[in-house]
Parts: structure tokens; sequence; C-alpha cells
């Protein structure tokens, strides 16, 4: 979160509002952790479903076909190889999706002014501590986001 891929807004605005700004990045932040891992999780789920069927494919409904005649062992042994490489290939492409997605939302919610003023939160703890005028801005207690990250942050 640190670096926000070049966006650099001019935050001039007081401590209320940056706080504010910084409380709706964080809330946003946490909302696509949570959707992001959900779906990681069904793509995984997918992909056991994908390679459970590839199996029952390649051990169920071929085999009988060659013990049957119908076909030979070598055209039971290239549809089963088709069925491996389909299923490869698809995780791949499923895995490649996953990953540019959650690229593209991260790039997108770090281009945010809400990023930016969390950012400068966070730089200005590291700096120098927490300033007197955001502790009273904090000890409002309508930012409590911003207040736990900062407060990780000073340890």
């Amino acid at each position: 979160m640190l670096y926000s891929f070049g966006h650099e807004p001019v935050l001039e605005t007081g401590v209320a509002d940056r706080a504010r700004l910084a409380e709706t990045y964080i809330a946003s932040a946490e909302e696509q952790t949570l959707n992001g891992a959900r779906v990681a999780l069904w793509v995984m789920i997918a992909g056991c479903v994908a390679c459970a069927a590839a199996a029952g494919i390649i051990i169920g409904v071929l085999p009988p076909l060659v013990l049957d005649g119908a076909w030979s062992y070598e055209a039971y042994r290239g549809a089963a190889m088709l069925v491996v490489y389909g299923t490869a290939g698809g995780g791949l492409a499923m895995g490649g999706a996953l990953v540019l997605w959650l690229v593209r939302r991260a790039i997108r919610l770090n281009r945010t002014d809400g990023c930016a003023a969390a950012r400068q939160f966070l730089v200005g703890v590291h700096e120098h501590g927490i300033a007197p005028e955001v502790s009273d801005a904090l000890s409002t207690g309508r930012y409590p986001r911003l207040s736990g990250l900062l407060g990780y942050a000073s340890l």
C-alpha cells in the first residue's frame, strides 16, 4: 500500500477529511480482500471438480470403449491425453485470469485518493510517530480501521 502505482494526488485537505478518505479506502480494501479470497476459493473448487471429472472420463468412460472393441488402445490414449491437456490448459487459463483480475482490482484500489491519504498517515507515523492532530481525530472513534492500522504501524 505504500506505493500507489503512480497515483500522487495533492491532498491539501484537513486531517478529518483525509482520515475519512483513508477509512473508506481501508474498508474497500478489506471488502476486496474478502471478495478475492472467495473467488480464489471457488476457482480452486472448480479446478478440483474439473480434475475429478477428467479422472472420471479417463478411468470410467473411455476404458469400456476399448474393452468393447469400439476403440483401439491408441485411440483411448489419444482421447485421454486430450482430456488431460484440456484440463491442464483450463486450469492455467483460470489461474491466469484470477491473477489478472486480482492485480487489476488492487491497482484500481491503490489509485484512489483514500490510498494516498492512508499512505500519508503511514509515512507520517513511520517518520515522526502519530501527530497530535491525527491523534485528536482518531480519538473521536469515527475512524476505527485507520486507528487500528496506525496503531499497528507505530509498534
